[in-house]
Order: structure tokens, then C-alpha cells, then sequence
């Protein structure tokens, strides 16, 4: 690994300058990296230069066109510039001088210079932010590695390799950084740091394409030195407490959110077309344990899928798969020594009753059975399962914890009266296995008297195939849009933007990260009136829940935020 370039951005949100060298001290970043920002006046900023989120500053998001703006600062004077504007000088012992100007370049706000004591970096530990331009480059789609406006470029490693730096201790230059998590993407990667317009919708390509939406990583500085372009990175090997670490900041993602790289420590055929991998989860520790059903997502070779999670031990992962789709067969052919894994993810988990359980399954369906089996404890279970094969994966398994589970050898056999007769009203029901066998198990049960609430099922699907690419508002308003959970009304009219965009003008901080459709985080329950995406999202969310970040109303709405 090598440092390619060092950048930092004097002012947040705006164009970058490149350095020639960095002088790094314990606890901080690039030397006056994110040191100013305009705060829009919307939300309140910290006092005495303590961290304040983004959402109460202009940034690149709201603001497509700031990479414009010129900005040239020599660490003792600051003069910046609109589009097509004359530079104005801006004295820095006097940032309240800027207010007039900077009210006419962004109307509508109530604009003000301030100064971070350390870095108004998007977190609070973030303080240096690296990037793999091999990553980049295999995004394609045009992306361009400063429109991640990282502080280290990195060259000479494999793309998504520096996900495995996380945890870990790197010397760069005459400097030691810990490596606290990765990054997660949103719209500002999306435009062009020079032309100021979008090239692509980068968050939900990365969603679509590869499953997650993070690409680089943050660290932290622990022995100060000079780094310049053209030093070695080296990996000085684990780093005790540096991901925990990276999980303590109240907005930072998940842990089970991060793409990380496990390793295939075994392989076993379960049967002729399926082979069970174990791959040992280097955050095993830092994760919340997986609970009974749940996935994990599998990301290698520009592919991703997600498959159930049939076995825990220690930091050990288990999942079982089938020769079956494209990603599937990958993994079978080229049997690779380790994986890029996020999760565990899902819904369909054991719930902690003490009713009976029924678990119907077909084919590879009987992976989150054999974990439920396990965490069953006393409760009575019943298992029927359907298979094509003589001897079908997992099956031996299964009789070992369950001797009077029922194996149906083929899934016709497995019919609704032999799932009715196993139904009991009170039982908690769990399908899988192929989405007709799901549909007609569920009408079986639900004629038997089953309440429809009492089955549970999970189909894994596909991201949409969209272009990611924004339409303009079906309904120019107003509308009247009421956040019923804060209290808060706020009149809409095309020009607010999004949903997003329109309670944090009203002084709210809703969760929120991609601001692309991507992520899920801004998600919440619309208990009132109808919306539009302006964007399609990835993987649009259940009924009567909404994305804010890419949705507009199309009539007055409540949202229960």
C-alpha cells in the first residue's frame, strides 16, 4: 500500500485543496481539514467549536453546486467565491464579517461562519478518512475518487481490500493510525467535484450493485508524525478495542452494517448440490449476536446475495448453499479462501414465546429451522420438510436435534392436509422455502384456523433495477405535512426538496445517512395522506413506511417522526 495524495477541505462542504504534506497530531486530523463551515441557522451548533453534526451545516447534498464555489486558504487567510463571483476576503478573527455575503449566495437560510475546535468531520472520531482509489475504479459509472473528499488516497491494494485494515494499526509516513470503521456513502459522492452535477446516483449503484453502501474508512491518529504522497502504508497488525471503538459515536452505523472480510475456514458437502461454508467474522465480537433465522450478505465478485445463517459457534458463521442463481455457483466454483460478509440482517427470527412451533420448510428452506431448533429450549416443535433428494442437505442434522421431524420426499407430498393436521391456532408458525410452496403452505394454515399473524415468512429480494436517476415532483404543492411524533408542521412546496430535506429546514434531526433511496435509515411510518419518490429506492420499504430522503408528498401527509 502507498499514499497517493493528501488532501483537506478548509471549509465543510466545499472544494478541497490538495497538500503536499500533512503534519498529524494524536487525536486530530489533516491540519485545518472541515476547520470552518457555514452553519445554514436551522439547527443549532455547539458552542466553543465542540462537533456538530452535518445536518446543521450547508453541505454538498442540499447544496449540488458548492463544489463550485472557490475557496483558497493558506491556514492564516481565507477568501472564497460563488460560481462566476468575485473572491471576497474573509478575515479569520472575524468570521461574523462573512454573514452578509454568505446570506446572498444561499438564500433562504441564516447563514454563519463558524470554527470547529478539531474538525467538523461527519463524526466526532472521524478524524482522517482514507480511500482505495482500486475501489473507485471498479464502481465504473463514471465515479470519480474526489468526489468521495477523503484525506489519504491510497493506491497499490486490491479494490474493497482496506475494509480489512478495520481493527487494525497502520504506520503511514511517521504516523500510526487506528482504523475504526468504514464509511458510509451518501449523495455527495454523486457529484462531480469540478462540473458541480451529478454523475450518477453512487449510493444506490453501490446498494444495487454490491449490496452495501460503504466504501473507505475512517481512523484516528495515535502517534503523530509527517506523511507525504508517496509514503508505504504498513499494517502493523491488530489494534485492541479500535473497532469497538468505532461503534461508540450515537450516529455511527451498526457494526453488523459493515462490510468486512471473513475467512473460509472450512467446507463441507452437505449433499450433491450443496456445500456448507464456515467463515470466521472478525467482528464477531462487536456485533450483536445472530439471532435465530437472520442472514447474512454475501459480496464477492461484484455479486452479492443474502443466505441464512444456519449455524453459530464462537466467531464462527455458518451458511449453506445451494447451486442455484449465478452468486451461488460462483462460490461453488471458485471456492474462495474468504468472503466480504455484512449482517446479520433480518425480521424472521425466533420470536420468545412459549407456544408450540411449527416449521415448514422446502429444499435449502430448512437453514433457519436448524438454528430455531436449537434456541427452541422447551417449547414444543414440530418439523416438516419437503425434499427433491434421497439424502437432502442438513437433513441428518435436523433428525440429530429433532428425532420426530417429518421428511417428505417430494414437495407435492407435503400437502395441506398433512400441514393442517399439524396446525395448531396458538402455534408460532415459520415458512421457508420457494415462494409458491410459502403461498400455499399459508393458505393451508390460515384455513385451519392459523391467525395470518401467527406466520412468519422471509422472501430475500432483489434490489430494483432503476437508474438511481431523480424525476422532478408529480405536484408542485403546498401540501401540509405534520412529523405527528415531534409535533411539528411544516408547509411543503417543490422548492423544499425532499421529505428529509423539509424536516430538517423545520429543525428536526430524523435518522438519515445515504440520502439516495440506498440505506433504509431514514425510514418512517406514514400514517397519513400519500407520496411520490422522486428516486426509486433499492429496496422499497412495506407498506405505510416511507423514505424521506427521496420521497416528496403529493398531498397534505402525517408522518409519524
Amino acid at each position: 500500500m502507498r499514499l497517493d495524495g493528501i488532501y483537506r477541505y478548509p471549509v465543510k462542504g466545499f472544494a478541497g485543496q490538495e497538500v503536499p504534506e500533512a503534519a498529524l497530531l494524536p487525536g486530530r486530523g489533516v491540519p485545518f481539514d472541515r476547520h470552518l463551515a457555514v452553519a445554514h441557522g436551522g439547527q443549532d451548533v455547539a458552542e466553543d467549536g465542540a462537533w456538530t453534526t452535518c445536518h446543521a451545516f450547508v453541505r454538498t447534498g442540499p447544496y449540488q453546486g458548492l463544489p463550485l464555489f472557490g475557496i483558497d486558504f493558506d491556514g492564516a487567510a481565507l477568501s472564497m467565491s460563488r460560481p462566476g463571483g468575485a473572491p471576497v476576503e474573509i478575515p479569520l478573527d472575524d468570521l461574523a464579517g462573512a454573514g452578509a455575503e454568505l446570506a446572498e449566495w444561499f438564500p433562504g437560510t441564516r447563514p454563519r461562519l463558524v470554527r470547529a475546535g478539531n474538525g467538523y468531520w461527519d463524526y466526532s472520531d472521524a478524524g482522517v478518512s482514507l480511500i482505495n482509489k482500486a475501489t473507485i475504479a471498479s464502481l465504473g459509472h463514471g465515479a470519480d475518487p474526489l468526489s468521495f473528499r477523503a484525506n489519504f488516497y491510497l493506491s497499490d491494494l486490491a479494490p474493497w481490500s482496506e475494509f480489512g485494515l478495520v481493527g487494525r494499526r497502520v504506520r503511514v509516513g511517521g504516523a500510526e493510525l487506528e482504523v475504526l470503521r468504514p464509511i458510509d456513502r451518501c449523495s455527495t459522492t454523486s457529484i462531480h467535484p469540478t462540473t458541480g452535477e451529478e454523475i450518477t446516483n453512487v449510493p444506490a449503484l453501490m446498494a444495487r450493485e454490491h449490496g452495501h453502501i460503504y466504501c473507505g474508512v475512517y481512523a484516528r491518529v495515535v502517534v503523530g508524525g509527517r506523511v507525504s504522497p508517496g509514503d508505504p502504508v504498513v499494517d502493523l497488525g491488530p489494534a485492541p478495542g479500535a473497532a469497538l471503538a468505532g461503534t461508540e459515536p450515537s450516529n455511527a452505523p451498526p457494526a453488523q452494517q459493515w462490510p468486512r472480510p471473513a475467512r473460509v475456514v472450512r467446507r463441507v458437502r452437505e449433499s450433491t448440490s450443496v456445500i456448507s461454508y464456515w467463515l470466521r467474522d472478525p467482528l464477531a465480537g462487536v456485533r450483536p449476536e445472530p439471532l435465530a433465522g437472520q442472514h447474512v450478505r454475501i459480496h464477492h465478485g461484484g455479486r452479492w446475495r443474502a443466505y441464512t445463517i444456519s449455524a453459530a459457534e464462537g466467531d464462527e458463521l455458518r451458511i449453506s448453499v445451494k447451486r442455484d442463481g449465478v452468486m451461488s455457483g460462483l462460490l461453488h466454483d471458485t471456492a474462495p479462501d474468504e468472503l466480504i460478509i455484512t449482517g446479520p440482517f433480518g425480521s424472521m427470527c425466533l420470536d420468545s414465546e412459549t407456544s408450540p412451533l411449527l416449521l415448514v420448510s422446502a429444499g435449502i428452506g430448512i437453514t433457519p429451522m436448524l438454528p430455531m431448533i436449537r434456541a427452541a429450549g422447551d417449547r414444543p416443535v414440530t418439523l416438516l420438510h419437503a425434499a427433491r433428494e434421497e439424502s437432502p442437505a442438513l437433513w441428518a442434522e435436523a433428525k440429530e436435534l429433532l428425532p420426530e421431524a417429518r421428511l417428505f420426499r417430494s414437495p407435492h407430498r407435503l400437502d395441506a392436509e398433512t400441514v393442517a393436521a399439524a396446525a395448531d391456532p396458538s402455534s408460532s408458525v415459520y415458512l421457508c422455502g420457494p415462494v409458491g410452496f410459502m403461498r400455499a403452505m399459508r393458505e393451508a394454515l390460515v384455513a385451519s384456523r392459523v391467525p395470518d399473524s401467527r406466520i412468519r415468512q422471509e422472501v430475500f429480494v432483489s434490489p430494483l433495477a432503476s437508474s438511481g436517476e431523480r424525476t422532478p415532483p408529480p405536484e408542485p404543492g403546498p401540501f401540509r405535512v405534520l412529523f405527528a411524533d415531534s409535533g411539528v408542521e411544516a408547509q411543503w412546496k417543490a422548492e423544499c426538496g425532499s421529505l428529509l430535506d423539509l424536516a430538517e429546514q423545520a429543525g428536526l434531526s430524523l435518522p438519515s445517512s445515504c440520502r439516495a433511496g440506498a440505506c433504509d435509515t431514514c425510514v418512517q411510518r406514514l400514517s397519513g395522506g400519500s407520496t411520490a419518490y422522486l428516486t426509486d429506492p433499492v429496496l422499497a420499504p412495506g407498506n405505510d413506511r416511507v423514505l424521506l430522503c427521496c420521497s416528496v408528498p403529493t398531498s397534505d401527509v402525517i408522518i409519524d417522526a
